[in-house]
């Protein structure tokens, strides 16, 4: 690949991130860009290395205004890695993760999150809902990872895990459990691919929070009265493809489809507001060391 071709590719990602962030930050709001399950960035994917190693990138999305949104918004994507052998630490958008075990198959870390709540959404009657504020969400992430023999490719991961998290930052005062399933690896020596899914159970104070409306709110906002209970919220599917460019420099697309599901599904900020489908698309620039 050209150096031509290099430098136009990076300078258009990093035009258009930095035009996204100046429009989320117009906008007074923080887009809360949870990854994809098993989302990998840059050369992170293949056999780990027993020298420290860093990924640090920057990219540009389109992520739901707020969950079950049908209206969308642009959002920048940071992301940093570091880590060696087995270990890491990661980043992602709002989402922390990581992992506290050298060994090639099982894993466990503590996570931490920022979610998004429905301050400032474009759909005016979600807006005018009451204390739908943002979370600060802490816990743990594990998993058991089981290589799979150079079918169809070479160092190809079959991954099982999940993640639990608990807000401590006075939003929902809730919990999500999200279990999930991923499997990829390296095409070759230049390309990387990520295949998941996973689905979320969430707690009543979680749902209630995000999904409830009193009569309060539904005479502020127009929207009817309902009461969401604890329950499987959401099911998704998610995809990463990732090009090295050079020895150094790496591109990913990662794209996320989510299916609302039972009482999140029927609330009327989705049902009535918003929509039961919710998309997500991006591409990061990154730079390994």
């Amino acid at each position: 690949m050209s150096n031509r071709f290099f430098v136009s590719a990076a300078a258009a990602a990093a035009a258009l991130a930095m035009t996204v962030g100046s429009g989320v930050a117009s906008a007074q709001s923080v887009s809360s860009v949870t990854p994809p399950s098993g989302i990998e960035v840059g050369d992170a994917l293949g056999p780990p290395s027993d020298q420290w190693k860093f990924t640090a990138g920057l990219g540009a999305g389109i992520a739901p205004d707020y969950e079950g949104a049908s209206n969308y918004r642009a959002v920048p994507i940071p992301y940093f890695r570091a880590g060696k052998g087995y270990r890491y630490g990661q980043l992602f958008g709002t989402h922390v993760t990581s992992n506290l075990l050298n060994g090639p198959n099982w894993r466990i870390g503590p996570s931490l999150n920022y979610r998004k709540g429905y301050s400032d959404a474009s759909n005016n009657r979600v807006d005018k809902l009451h204390n739908r504020g943002n979370s600060v969400e802490v816990g743990v992430k594990g998993g058991y990872d089981v290589q799979v023999a150079q079918v169809p490719f070479p160092h190809t991961v079959l991954s099982f895990g999940a993640e639990a998290l608990y807000d401590v930052g006075n939003g929902h005062d809730g919990w999500l459990v999200t279990p999930e399933i991923s499997y990829g690896g390296p095409f070759n020596e230049n390309w990387n691919f990520r295949l998941g899914g996973n689905f979320t159970y969430a707690s009543g104070s979680y749902m209630s929070h995000y999904f409830s409306i009193n009569s309060a709110d539904s005479a502020r906002s127009g929207l009817k009265d309902y009461d969401a209970d604890a329950g499987v919220k959401d099911a998704a599917v998610n995809v990463a493809v990732g090009y090295k460019l050079t020895k150094n420099w790496g591109i990913t697309g990662v794209a996320q489809l989510k299916q609302m599901l039972g009482d999140a599904q029927d609330s009327p900020v989705v049902e009535d507001a918003g929509s039961s489908v919710n998309g997500f698309g991006g591409v990061i620039v990154s730079y390994s060391w």
